[in-house]
């Protein structure tokens, strides 16, 4: 751990080290994409889905910090994570949390985004919040969603702008275009990998309320749905 007094971070080194099979140089470059399988280990009993390092590696980026992995074949694998954290005690978090001013308990938001990786991070983040989560994987299924349940039933929309079927934009436009009020009027966050210029300009001319920019981290998404979303 070191710590850097002047904006009262400390950076973390956690290291992951164990003496198994290894792995293959040529499985190392791909270890982070989602679905992916070591040909070595593909008939060992208890094979995951695949998704586990490529969820794991977008969490620690979120949080700002790196993973990095070395592995030899029969000698075994390292994994270290790098970690920048606020130092904080617990009466200053107890403020900050008492100062947001919105509880997100119960609250319902749909997820508009197709990339799974990126649902099951998303999920987990307003789960911890609080949040009752429900995900639409095009831009189609988010409009039907909104329109087949009840008014009031959803609290806020997070809409990824580049959806398949239906993108972001034309979604968010058929939802303004309800003849129901309540429902027309759902706070809309766009998700965007480039929230500017022209990208920008796109989402409030749709009738989205405000946007949150890829990679975004915990207290950056809580900000964005805090500015939308009262009590």
């Amino acid at each position: 751990m070191k710590k850097n007094d002047s904006d009262q971070k400390s950076l973390f080194e956690i290291i992951i080290k164990d003496n198994g099979i290894g792995m293959s140089e040529e499985f190392l470059n791909v270890i982070f994409e989602p679905f992916v399988h070591d040909k070595a280990g593909i008939n060992r009993k208890g094979q995951g889905s695949g998704l586990g390092l490529a969820i794991s590696k977008r969490i620690v980026e979120l949080m700002g910090g790196d993973i990095f992995v070395t592995s030899k074949e029969g000698v075994g694998s390292e994994f270290v994570i790098t970690l920048p954290l606020t130092i904080c005690n617990f009466a200053v978090m107890q403020e900050s949390k008492g100062s947001e001013g919105v509880d997100f308990s119960g609250k319902r938001v749909l997820v508009c985004e197709d990339v799974e990786t990126n649902q099951i991070i998303t999920r987990d983040m307003l789960e911890n919040s609080g949040f009752l989560v429900e995900i639409a994987r095009d831009g189609v299924e988010a409009v039907e969603k909104v329109r087949l349940n009840p008014e009031n039933y959803y609290d806020v929309i997070l809409m990824e702008t580049k959806l398949p079927v239906m993108d972001g934009y034309d979604a968010a436009r058929q939802i303004r275009a309800f003849s129901d009020k309540s429902k027309a009027m759902l706070p809309i966050v766009a998700i965007s990998s480039n929230a500017y210029g022209d990208d920008r300009a796109k989402i409030f001319e749709s009738g989205m309320n405000a946007f949150l920019t890829k990679p975004f981290n915990i207290p950056g998404l809580m900000s964005a749905i805090r500015s939308v979303v009262r009590n």
